[in-house]
């Protein structure tokens, strides 16, 4: 019995510290087995369809799921973000891509569909500890609450670099002050979509002058620097 508890300790403390992470540019492999892609996607963005892209190239399903809390209320809700989600990933060559709204544990859905999950992360030292402690958490979820089940595998993806600054934040905070969003969303039908989601109506932030000055400067230097690395990449 006490080795097989060492064992388990031993398997979960592995999967938790030494999870398989992909290196961007990503390696071709062949086509297996399932992944689940979880997120607010509030909104989605080309960041979040560059992960899916590659999920596409590495698994035989692949679903993105647009995760959320019933006891919350929000501005843009599940169903209208998955509905910009299926168009989003239309546009861009995805349509095999499967969408669903799950509420709860993202590791049940996993579960059901024997899939692994997939994180995305921009450098190791800079989302390492934030995505360490999530993944230590999906790991015991299925042990503690499945009950008893397998730990839940993550794999994780590294952003292209033409994406590793690009967030769901930044892209409502463009849209509080009514900007437009072609840095993070280049599809032009997608990106007006989009900004009648989210406006200056439905958001509460609220920046100085200067404030505003210098995150545009940042906005400019990230789709300067899309543009330079999609060309490096082609």
């Amino acid at each position: 019995f006490c080795c097989c508890c060492c064992a388990a300790v031993g398997y979960i403390c592995y999967l938790t510290f030494f999870p398989l992470c992909i290196p961007y540019p990503y390696p071709r492999v062949s086509r297996s087995g399932a992944g689940v892609y979880a997120g607010s996607f509030n909104p989605v963005h080309d960041g979040h369809i560059a992960i899916l892209r590659a999920m596409r190239n590495r698994f035989e399903t692949v679903y993105a799921v647009v995760g959320y809390n019933p006891g919350k209320k929000y501005p843009v809700s599940p169903k209208q973000r998955a509905k910009l989600l299926r168009k989003m990933l239309l546009k861009n060559g995805l349509p095999q891509v499967k969408v669903d709204i799950v509420p709860g544990y993202i590791w049940r859905f996993a579960k059901e569909k024997d899939a692994v999950m997939v994180r995305g992360y921009r450098t190791w030292k800079k989302d390492g500890p934030a995505e360490t402690i999530l993944n230590f958490l999906n790991i015991l979820g299925p042990i503690v609450f499945g009950p008893l089940k397998s730990p839940m595998k993550t794999i994780f993806f590294q952003a292209s670099p033409a994406y590793s600054k690009i967030s769901s934040t930044k892209v409502r905070l463009l849209r509080s002050f009514d900007h437009e969003v072609k840095a993070f969303v280049q599809d032009k039908e997608c990106a007006e979509d989009l900004a009648r989601m989210y406006n200056s109506k439905n958001s509460s932030h609220s920046m100085t002058k200067e404030e505003m000055k210098t995150f545009l400067r940042e906005v400019e230097v990230i789709r300067r620097q899309r543009a330079k690395e999609n060309n490096k990449y082609k």
